[in-house]
């Protein structure tokens, strides 16, 4: 079901009164939507609605074969798939469910379908860019090298379901890229933007107590201690706007230009790799980057099946992570620097665009 087709449905529950026989309100009826269904796609609609459940005040109950599934004999068990699942309980089930129509599932079906839609153990993988992608393995609690810099990483956007999403990371030495921070904000223009960064740039410890300012024009005077805390800002470089006002605050922008390092299918086998070989883990707090990378999609052929070329969806993070990747780590290396320039004699820096191929 489509996104906005389900929250229609929230909105036409409605709740009714009771009276007495003299008509005086006792109580009430409470309107509710109720949902069921299976956790079929790692980006579907559903494991969306699992993961906003606390924000939104959703009860979540979760249920499998193993509470519908009907007594059967352990021994006929013993000799099917369905055993490694029953684990010897075939006598304390009290479902429903023919036993011979769960075992005939049980074959019929990959281990990723059968975990997914008939046990609910996680969400189907198929389909998503970046299978590899584990919360348990690459989200943990991170700790700043407040006495290194930071690079920047960002995907621009604004609209509603289309973030702008700056990443703050860092490479230790054994060369595992840590995304140490994020924000993730829709509807906020440039300016603000890298104020917030800013502030992001304090929050994370990387600012001395004598620097820290939330008054704008004191913030002009000590911006020198922030922008010698960001090694660079990688940006994609199709708006040169944005780029501009960037610069105009005092931060070096590198763009990556190459057009077929720029391709998306150029990144995601590095991101990839980087997974399965654990270089690359994000900080706890970076959930909205974290939520996307486990539902970012592939197409999906009429068939069923997918092809490996991403869909425009879930990608805000992810685009921002392939951005820092194609930047920092592109082969061959071909970035084109954008160096901003200090004038002399006067506390505001100031930048242009170089000329560049779009």
């Amino acid at each position: 079901m489509a996104w906005g087709v389900l929250m229609e449905a929230f909105s036409m529950a409605q709740s009714k009164n009771i009276y007495d026989k003299q008509g005086v309100k006792t109580g009430e009826i409470r309107g509710q939507t109720i949902i069921t269904s299976t956790r079929k796609f790692a980006y579907g609609t559903m494991e969306r609605l699992i993961k906003e459940a606390g924000e939104r005040g959703f009860k979540v109950f979760q249920w499998c074969i193993l509470e519908t599934i009907e007594k059967h004999d352990p021994a006929v068990c013993k000799l099917t798939p369905f055993d490694e699942d029953c684990k010897g309980r075939c006598n304390e089930y009290e479902g429903y469910y023919s036993f011979t129509d769960t075992v005939a599932n049980r074959k019929r079906l990959d281990r990723d379908t059968w975990d997914a839609q008939w046990r609910c153990l996680k969400p189907s993988a198929k389909g998503l860019v970046y299978p590899q992608f584990n919360p348990l393995l690459h989200v943990r609690k991170l700790t700043p090298d407040t006495g290194a810099k930071v690079i920047l990483a960002e995907d621009f956007g604004f609209a509603e379901g289309h973030a702008n999403v700056i990443g703050f990371w860092q490479v230790t030495s054994s060369g595992v890229k840590q995304m140490i921070g994020e924000l993730y904000i829709e509807g906020m223009v440039d300016d603000d933007l890298v104020w917030e960064m800013e502030n992001k740039l304090i929050e994370l410890g990387f600012i001395e107590e004598k620097y820290i300012t939330y008054d704008k024009e004191h913030r002009k005077q000590v911006r020198q201690f922030y922008i010698a805390k960001v090694e660079d800002w990688y940006c994609p470089p199709e708006e040169p706007s944005k780029i501009a006002i960037r610069e105009t605050y005092g931060y070096r922008v590198t763009t990556q230009t190459d057009p077929e390092i720029r391709r998306v299918t150029f990144g995601i086998p590095l991101i990839r790799k980087d997974l399965e070989d654990g270089l690359l883990v994000f900080d706890e707090s970076c959930i909205g980057t974290i939520g996307e990378m486990g539902m970012y999609p592939n197409k999906e052929r009429p068939d069923g099946t997918f092809l490996n070329e991403p869909q425009k969806k879930h990608d805000n993070g992810p685009d921002m992570v392939r951005y820092f990747y194609i930047n920092a780590y592109p082969y061959p290396p071909q970035v084109q620097r954008i160096e901003p320039c200090k004038e002399e004699g006067n506390e505001t820096i100031l930048a242009g665009i170089m000329d560049m191929e779009f």
